[in-house]
């Protein structure tokens, strides 16, 4: 499902959570869809201003695309493109091993004092994390996820460094959670298995 909006605001996370893809006619670097998208690996393509929404269509360049229609979006190059089109997964440039390489080797050397964490929102980050050698997902800080005005679905609150935690137990505070961010954190700690989960 594609998200198309003339822009989006708080109040569209939801729809935004499970949306495989997010267009809107205005919008910039730094506007909310785009913020959003990037923090969730979403592909979006935002300020198409040829994109004119009517009702359940939209229209762009004379073609007109309703509700139900299939569409692929390259957040990349910003292309929209009528039908489904065939996805393949990016995969770093082998650069990428040989400075982790490098990274290893200085991190390991002598008596080993450096630990690898990875700052992971969803699952499916903490997944990749550990896949390219994190030990844990480093969390600190205090946030607060927003579900529209004046809803708070989620506190994370920074851990008090004095009191470390034992095996196995969160080092946040979570203090209030909707049941979308209750999946998604749970499928985080999943993922990470035995792996520590502390703050950075």
């Amino acid at each position: 499902m594609i998200l198309v909006r003339n822009e989006t605001s708080p109040e569209d996370v939801h729809g935004m959570m499970v949306a495989q893809g997010i267009l809107t006619a205005r919008g910039g670097l730094v506007s909310h869809a785009a913020v959003v998208a990037r923090g969730w690996g979403t592909p979006a393509v935002v300020g198409a201003d040829s994109v004119k929404i009517s009702g359940k269509s939209f229209t762009a360049n004379g073609t007109t695309v309703d509700e139900g229609e299939s569409i692929s979006l390259d957040g990349s190059t910003g292309e929209v493109v009528l039908g489904e089109m065939a996805m393949a997964a990016a995969e770093p440039p082998a650069e990428f091993d040989t400075i982790l390489g490098w990274a290893d080797e200085v991190r390991t050397k002598g008596r080993r004092t450096l630990g690898v964490r990875a700052n992971a929102d969803t699952g499916e980050d903490a997944a990749n994390a550990r896949r390219l050698g994190a030990e844990g997902i480093a969390r600190g800080g205090t946030r607060l996820e927003h579900g529209g005005p004046g809803q708070v679905v989620a506190v994370v609150g920074r851990p008090d460094r004095r009191r470390q935690p034992r095996p196995g137990q969160p080092a946040g505070c979570l203090l209030a959670v909707g049941r979308p961010q209750k999946r998604q954190m749970l499928g985080q700690i999943r993922r990470q298995g035995r792996r520590p989960a502390q703050p950075g």
